[in-house]
């Protein structure tokens, strides 16, 4: 009876000293992904909104180039290339979501330790 007793709060012990180092290694990671998942939604949300705005505004003065010529595309080479670029810029602005998107998944796994070491 005393063996198991002695060997219960052993473990305990064990697994008390365990869990501090482990909470000590968690720590400073749990900081850093913190700190990248506020620098990811900075950076995604002003380039978002940068190239969202710059995107559009864009598009329009290509509509505007088209209606006040009647339609009609002096260059039709320009034209398209003038297209396919604002079409790559709006896939870029869905890339910039994604590192808003990145960092929300970051800070819930900052507050959860257990997944902190899924990164490791």
């Amino acid at each position: 009876m005393c063996v198991n007793r002695e060997v219960q709060e052993l473990s305990s012990k064990k697994d008390e000293s365990q869990a501090i180092v482990v909470s000590e290694q968690v720590d400073p990671v749990a900081k850093r992904l913190d700190a990248t998942s506020r620098y990811f939604k900075r950076l995604g949300s002003l380039g978002f909104w940068g190239q969202l705005v710059c995107t559009i505004v864009a598009a329009v003065i290509l509509s505007f180039s088209v209606v006040i010529t009647g339609g009609k595309i002096t260059s039709p080479a320009a034209f398209y290339a003038t297209a396919g670029g604002i079409v790559a810029a709006f896939l870029s602005v869905f890339w910039s979501f994604g590192y808003i998107r990145l960092s929300d998944r970051l800070k819930k796994t900052t507050n959860d330790p257990s997944k902190v070491t899924f990164f490791f």
